[in-house]
């Protein structure tokens, strides 16, 4: 479960507002591709075969582009690393949006995780 569907079925949040609040975080964070293109590991068209085998068969891009020898596990490894350090979590654009408070969030995540441990 996502922490997202965890506080729509607490009732914090209306189906409504995990979509607005998931939409905004698809538009903030950046993928992978995009990074290892922005670093120059990658041209377009070889996002475009990671794309094509990642909707054949499903998979995480990064490993998908190591295994096709198009990043090495280093390059992938840097990428990784970047797009985590610049990563807008879902609880930190809530509080943003207002629908949360910094410390309503504090418990939410630690109820969150002691569930999903």
């Amino acid at each position: 479960m996502r922490f997202g569907e965890f506080l729509q079925a607490r009732g914090v949040l209306r189906a409504e507002e995990v979509e607005e609040i998931l939409a905004v975080q698809e538009r903030t964070n950046v993928w992978f591709g995009t990074l290892a293109y922005l670093l120059g590991f990658l041209e377009f068209s070889q996002i475009g075969q990671v794309l094509e085998v990642q909707r054949e068969r499903g998979g995480l891009f990064g490993e998908i582009a190591v295994e096709l020898g198009l990043l090495t596990p280093e390059q992938c490894r840097q990428v990784l690393e970047l797009q985590q350090a610049k990563h807008v979590y879902f609880g930190d654009i809530a509080v943003a949006m207002k629908y949360l408070d910094r410390a309503a969030l504090g418990r939410y995540l630690e109820e969150f995780h002691r569930g999903s441990a």
